[in-house]
């Protein structure tokens, strides 16, 4: 259903990942590695880090249009990184994200000063049902 969705949701994924292992801002090459390495775990062939990345990019720039992407092994080893059995399995969860749609995260600035000294922060906040 969208390939779109799955890509971001994967790359989000190892985003968390990296940021747990104390990378405080991983960049996207550094996840496309991971996600690489990942592909390449999960079906035996080698997968670019450079496709994975266009195709990320290209979700990200496409607001109406579907990414399609060709290659089965690479849709089922991305739906296994993210902890999905199977498409139908994403599909139906990505139905329920549609619908409380209006309930994304939140990205809100965060001032502190202490004397002479100012910290800004970046923080999320996120409301479920």
């Amino acid at each position: 259903m969208s390939h779109s969705r799955l890509i971001c949701f994967a790359f989000e994924k190892a985003r968390n990942q990296e940021e747990k292992r104390g990378y405080v801002k991983p960049s996207k090459s550094r996840l496309a590695a991971r996600l690489s390495i990942e592909v390449e775990n999960r079906t035996g062939f080698a997968f670019g880090e450079k496709s994975l990345l266009n195709y990320y990019n290209t979700a990200l720039k496409q607001n109406q249009r579907e990414l399609r992407i060709p290659q089965i092994e690479i849709i089922d080893a991305l739906l296994a990184y993210c902890g999905f059995p199977s498409y139908s399995a994403f599909s139906a969860e990505e139905e329920c994200l549609n619908q409380t749609e209006a309930i994304l995260p939140r990205r809100r600035r965060l001032f502190f000063t202490l004397g002479r000294l100012k910290i800004e922060s970046e923080w999320f906040f996120k409301f479920s049902i």
